[in-house]
């Protein structure tokens, strides 16, 4: 009777295989990575393409006003604001269950959790359930921000008509929230929700928007927008209602936000 011998696998094969799996794995993973990352920013991407079609469809609506930096007072009529909140206007066309007109919505009072199509998936978990922020500036000139909003809100641009903006096609409208490891812009927000009991959405909605020069990392000061969001920069959304990636360093120039709006503060008593 014949016996077959089965040769078992010498400990140095055995470490060849393994090395072999190691590399593998190391050159799969990064791959794996990128295609993650770029997943997730197609997600984002889609995301600022719907808000950017419920911009325009709010535009039909609403003569042409979009919202831009929001002001919520209390006491104020959340159906009827002076200074819509951009998240609360636009979020009856992209979620059914609203009515579609933004003057017959309530607080819902959810502080955005189930608004999907305001969460960016690249984003790791923080407390935010907004993850953009909107564009509120006023510039005299070509070049020349007014940088006054800290101390005078009427400074930053409100909902204005979009014949007003002079480059939507280059004007950024919205784009990625920064970063908040120390949780300090986290705790401005939660701060001013308790302020404002039942109106925790309209009070949490009007931080998201950018309207000084730190926001975009130009000076000191907190810093709003996220320049290097995929590395080569963010997902942007204009004014024309198209989104695509910007690079970083364009992004963190405050003259990338211009739309070429100078009538505004213009016609603001002592705008200059």
């Amino acid at each position: 009777m014949r016996t077959t011998l089965h040769r078992a696998f010498t400990l140095i094969e055995l470490l060849v295989v393994i090395a072999i799996i190691a590399l593998l794995i190391g050159i799969l993973l990064p791959a794996l990575g990128k295609a993650r990352q770029a997943s997730r920013r197609a997600v984002d991407l889609s995301n600022q393409r719907q808000i950017g079609v419920a911009m325009m469809f709010y535009g039909d609506d609403f003569k042409e006003f979009v919202p831009r930096e929001s002001v919520f007072r209390p006491g104020e009529n959340i159906t009827q604001p002076d200074r819509p909140s951009w998240s609360i206007a636009l979020r009856p066309y992209l979620d059914d269950s609203y009515e579609p007109l933004y003057g017959n919505i309530r607080d819902r009072g959810d502080g955005f959790e189930r608004a999907e199509y305001y969460h960016d998936p690249s984003r790791p978990p923080d407390g935010h359930t907004l993850h953009y922020v909107v564009n509120g500036y006023s510039f005299f000139e070509k070049g020349r921000v007014n940088n006054r909003g800290a101390r005078d809100v009427d400074i930053r641009k409100p909902a204005r008509q979009l014949f007003f903006v002079r480059h939507p096609s280059d004007a950024i409208y919205l784009t990625n929230l920064s970063g908040d490891l120390n949780g300090g812009f986290l705790r401005d927000v939660e701060d001013v929700i308790q302020s404002s009991p039942g109106f925790e959405d309209a009070a949490m909605a009007q931080m998201y928007d950018i309207w000084q020069r730190s926001h975009v990392g130009e000076g000191s000061g907190q810093i709003r927008v996220a320049p290097e969001w995929y590395g080569v920069g963010p997902n942007c959304l204009f004014f024309d209602g198209h989104a695509a990636l910007k690079k970083a360093d364009e992004v963190r120039d405050v003259n990338t936000w211009d739309d070429g709006d100078y009538a505004y503060l213009k016609n603001l008593s002592g705008g200059r």
